[in-house]
């Protein structure tokens, strides 16, 4: 029973951690500031246990750590988190912020300004070509682009771009309004024209929600290396961008870097991402410039780019017809026919493909042997697996499925409802009540089981509750629920998924026959064992690689073995 008050113990104070940051600290320090709470509070802690412990030089030793943190909190945050910044970005940081949404540094470096958000950069200056490149292919293949809807990219002057091309007005979105003040207030040219309308908010759900009609639409992110990201490049998206699309309008996206040579990882990337195009438009083209450049219409697309650019009177510094020449070479066009000619299959919401060979494609540029790495760790794995008890295997199992069905629920908060920063807090905030709670009520309730079948009935509840949920998320996608009602639902499952996870650990650490403290030890690593793992696989293979019904069904399948393990042995064994 007292390893059950242990481990509730342990998740209470996770609860705490989580409910801390999300609510009091976040949105009050930087990053610097709030590493000292914790780090205090160790120290405090620390001198209790050495007092007890009769260890006075330790008790000294942690008072004194305790108020170096406790000086830096009070005194000095600014100063630590302006030197850490420094020396993670290795140019002149102009600034530095926290908002709702992330961490927004800028640097400046050869006279270019670039925006970081939580470590991407996301806006460049001084990147002429590009901003072109991604406006002007779009303006070009509309028959008449009069209202031009920008996915990002304002700040570095997409928007400006759009209306010297002949856009009548801009609707430009950006997620987290401190990007665009800041924008504003250092690139206050780009973002100060009265036709262009700045919304702060999710595009993605400002696109759902509007009527239009817009004749353009461009999406001015970076490649989707993120779960994020990956929400402007599915089939859902692109569905709902054409609801809101003239009927001769155009989608405009990039891809990659190109120069002359498309790898087999890239090929696999725009192959993907031009079949889901094509599953929602009737009329894909692809254009090879220093990115390749995706329009998708409903309508037929004008092949001769540079004679309407001409038309219009807009000559760009970089976009022009002897830059169109050479970027649409037969050549350079023939190589991506034959890129495009590479199975693959559809990128969704839910089942994010192109995470994966974006992963793939960021891989190639290193020479790592992969597969003797993977094979390695399985083979650890294996042998680790099978050193384990019947219970802690169940344990194991378990910490896999909190892992990745936390995993996929932070998924579904973003696919569904926006951008996620805060709700990480919350998400483990609930989580760790549904431990505490399970952990708790099974060492206070349940008596010491002459059989593991309260084992095997938990993990059959987890992998029951597993197989909830992508039935769950397919239900709230197709809803038009208020997003407050929807993920009121997600944390609900998040606690109910939590609490016969911490009930099994408890109900394990209760079973007879061996030293206790080992016997807590060994559970205690195989439930970390499996939560890291599931934390790795489930977001960087089995999500991009089988998608979210995929991956919970092998938590189904890994719980359901680690039940019928448990089933029939007495406790004792």
């Amino acid at each position: 029973r007292e390893i059950g008050r242990v481990y509730a113990a342990d998740t209470l104070g996770g609860l705490a951690g989580g409910a801390l940051f999300t609510f009091a600290l976040s949105p009050y320090l930087d990053h610097a500031a709030l590493l000292c709470v914790p780090a205090a509070l160790c120290c405090l802690v620390a001198a209790i246990v050495a007092r007890d412990f009769g260890a006075p030089r330790l008790v000294i030793a942690s008072l004194a750590g305790a108020m170096v943190f406790g000086t830096i909190l009070v005194v000095g945050p600014g100063w630590l988190d302006d030197r850490t910044t420094q020396w993670q970005f290795r140019e002149p940081v102009v600034l530095r912020a926290a908002s709702p949404y992330g961490r927004l540094v800028v640097t400046r470096a050869a006279g270019q300004l670039t925006f970081h958000e939580n470590g991407v950069p996301i806006v460049f200056t001084g990147n002429t070509g590009q901003v072109e490149e991604s406006v002007l292919y779009a303006m070009a293949a509309c028959a008449s682009p009069r209202r031009v809807l920008l996915v990002s990219g304002a700040v570095a002057g997409a928007g400006r771009e759009a209306l010297r091309a002949g856009a009548g007005a801009v609707t430009a979105l950006e997620l987290d309004p401190r990007i665009i003040a800041t924008g504003q207030s250092l690139l206050p040219e780009n973002l100060s024209d009265p036709r262009l309308t700045l919304v702060a908010g999710d595009a993605r759900r400002f696109i759902e929600q509007a009527r239009g009609p817009f004749d353009v639409m461009i999406v001015a992110l970076p490649d989707p290396a993120t779960f994020q990201l990956n929400r402007y490049f599915t089939l859902e998206f692109m569905t709902a961008a054409r609801r809101i699309l003239a009927p001769g309008g155009v989608l405009a996206f990039g891809l990659g870097q190109y120069a002359d040579y498309v790898s087999p990882e890239l090929a696999h990337l725009l192959a993907c991402a031009h079949r889901t195009a094509a599953a929602v438009f009737p009329h894909v083209r692809l254009v090879p410039g220093e990115r390749v450049f995706f329009l998708a219409s409903a309508a037929p697309l004008d092949a001769d780019l540079a004679s309407r650019l001409e038309a219009r009177g807009i000559a760009g510094r970089l976009v022009n017809r002897h830059y169109l020449d050479v970027t649409l070479a037969p050549d350079r066009l023939a190589e991506l026919e034959r890129a495009l000619a590479v199975p693959a299959g559809l990128n969704t919401d839910f089942s994010p493909a192109l995470c994966r060979h974006r992963l793939r494609l960021w891989l190639s540029q290193f020479a790592l042997p992969a597969t003797g790495i993977v094979l390695l760790a399985a083979a650890g794995v294996l042998l680790y697996w099978l050193r384990l008890t019947a219970p802690a295997k169940a344990v194991f199992a378990t910490g896999f499925a909190a892992s990745a069905l936390e995993l996929v629920l932070l998924l579904g908060v973003q696919v569904l409802y926006g951008s996620l920063y805060r709700q990480l807090g919350i998400v483990v905030t609930v989580f760790m009540a549904g431990l505490a709670a399970g952990a708790a009520l099974a060492a206070r309730r349940v008596p010491v089981p002459a059989s593991r079948r309260p084992i095997a009935a938990l993990a059959l509840v987890i992998a029951g509750l597993a197989a909830l949920l992508p039935v769950m998320l397919a239900q709230l996608a197709g809803r038009a629920s208020p997003a407050a009602a929807g993920e009121a639902v997600l944390w609900l499952y998040a606690f109910a998924a939590a609490v016969p996870v911490g009930a099994l650990f408890a109900v394990a650490g209760g079973m007879p026959g061996r030293e206790p403290g080992a016997h807590a030890a060994g559970l205690y690593a195989a439930d970390l064992v499996g939560a890291a793992l599931g934390a790795l696989l489930a977001g960087a293979l089995l999500v991009p690689l089988v998608g979210v019904a995929g991956t919970c069904l092998l938590i189904v399948a890994l719980n359901l073995a680690a039940a019928a393990l448990n089933w029939r042995l007495p406790a004792s064994t």
